[in-house]
């Protein structure tokens, strides 16, 4: 199995706790190699299986010795406030009491115009041109784990 990301391909230099003791200090590009008698006919069992098996491959082969406890702690977090948020507005949308009278709509101004204009330019131009904010993410993500 190759890992890609972008035109970049995993690499790795086998170690001395390799299985295979021909291939310690040796370049490698691609994980796994073997499959399981389960594994006769991945396509024909459907994706979620096949991802399965890709995924028992990645496991047993990668072992990625970096404490990202933080990183799961800050995604929890994370996750409990989109939930709150995402389930209030099911909330305000569906089981609050409905006003009497509709709210009057209000003109927008020339600074809110402006945020709408320049906030859809942006949607565009990362929509369209994403690898600048890939790579800036990709530098960052390296500055955090030290890598």
């Amino acid at each position: 199995m190759l890992v890609r990301r972008g035109n970049t391909l995993l690499h790795y230099v086998r170690g001395k706790g390799s299985g295979e003791k021909r291939l310690v200090a040796k370049g490698s590009i691609g994980i796994g190699g073997h499959i399981n008698h389960r594994d006769e006919d991945l396509f024909g069992v459907g994706f979620d299986y096949y991802e399965e098996a890709v995924q028992r491959e990645l496991h047993e082969e990668l072992l990625i010795d970096a404490d990202l406890t933080w990183l799961a702690i800050v995604a929890v977090i994370m996750a409990a406030v989109s939930s709150f948020y995402y389930l209030r507005v099911v909330w305000y949308l569906f089981f609050r009491e409905q006003e009497e009278e509709p709210p009057l709509p209000v003109a927008a101004t020339a600074g809110t115009s402006a945020a709408v204009v320049v906030t859809a330019l942006g949607v565009l131009l990362v929509g369209l041109y994403p690898s600048w904010l890939l790579n800036a993410a990709q530098s960052a993500l390296q500055v955090v784990l030290g890598g």
